[in-house]
């Protein structure tokens, strides 16, 4: 669930530079789409292809899903690599 979330953020922060949104927008992009870490990935690329589609800009669902599972294994690395260091005494 940890990687998700971080996953959901790289989304996040990765969308809201593609859609050109000032910082106050970008921030509550990001927590939008944090908040949609229980739906399943289609959902959010979905929502996300959806927000370009909105602002003429075209990249389709199939890229926006690779860069959903890129930050998905970045995300994996960042939460192992944080619970190995919360855990070596």
């Amino acid at each position: 669930h940890d990687a998700l979330l971080v996953r959901n953020k790289f989304l996040g922060e990765w969308a809201s530079n593609i859609l050109g949104l000032n910082d106050y927008k970008k921030i509550k992009y990001i927590t939008k789409l944090v908040k949609l870490t229980k739906e399943n990935s289609k959902f959010i690329v979905k929502k996300i292809e959806e927000d370009f589609a909105k602002n003429d800009i075209n990249i389709s669902f199939k890229e926006i899903e690779l860069k959903t599972k890129d930050f998905y294994i970045k995300a994996n690395v960042l939460v192992e690599n944080k619970f190995k260091l919360n855990n070596w005494k």
